[in-house]
């Protein structure tokens, strides 16, 4: 008997790194958002972020749920 070589799977859709970018209205939440570990600014108004889907899901709540305090205005797309 001879064993199959191993060979590793390929990643996921939802594993595979994507990049999240958004520009809001009020570069006040931007800066908020820059707190956020892995969050970068890419200019004063726009954050960016890369990871899995799934993460960058949950995270883009909590952008809204952040500008929304932030500004006092309901979140919208």
């Amino acid at each position: 008997m001879s064993r199959a070589a191993y060979r590793p799977r390929p990643p996921s859709r939802d594993e595979s790194p994507a990049t999240l970018a958004v520009r809001w209205q009020s570069a006040t939440v931007a800066a908020q958002l820059e707190a956020i570990p892995g969050v970068t600014l890419r200019d004063s108004r726009t954050v960016l972020v890369t990871g899995p889907v799934p993460q960058l899901f949950r995270l883009f709540g909590i952008f809204m749920r952040v500008a929304s305090s932030v500004t006092d205005q309901q979140p919208y797309c």
